[in-house]
């Protein structure tokens, strides 16, 4: 199982990829991104694109600045282009029309919470 380093104010936590809904980039910080999970928010130091290799195809494109983990997706809203999550406490989320047909082709083949 892979595991992310990944700071949350001052502490240093590890993450596992299960837990990852999706990685954004931040809204003020430059070179950093941000690994949204249930439980909670936690930042790293890397570019969108480094954080794609290093999840070896786990964590997938959806927009210029999100990467989703497609075991978490319960659905996909075709008129809004908008992915959406099984826990509620994590909001839904914009893919790119360029992206959209990928995700949803690949979400289909997805199996569930895989580990």
């Amino acid at each position: 199982m892979q595991e992310y380093i990944l700071s949350q104010g001052r502490a240093v936590v590890k993450v596992p990829h299960s837990k990852v809904y999706y990685v954004t980039t931040h809204p003020t910080k430059v070179h950093a991104v941000i690994f949204i999970t249930a439980d909670g928010v936690f930042e790293k130091y890397m570019s969108l694109a480094r954080v794609e290799e290093m999840s070896l195809g786990k964590l997938f494109r959806c927009h210029r600045k999100f990467l989703v983990n497609l075991s978490k997706v319960i659905g996909l809203k075709y008129e809004t282009k908008t992915i959406l999550f099984m826990d509620e406490r994590v909001s839904d989320i914009i893919c790119s029309r360029r992206y959209f047909k990928t995700v949803k082709e690949r979400w289909l083949n997805t199996k569930g919470d895989e580990k």
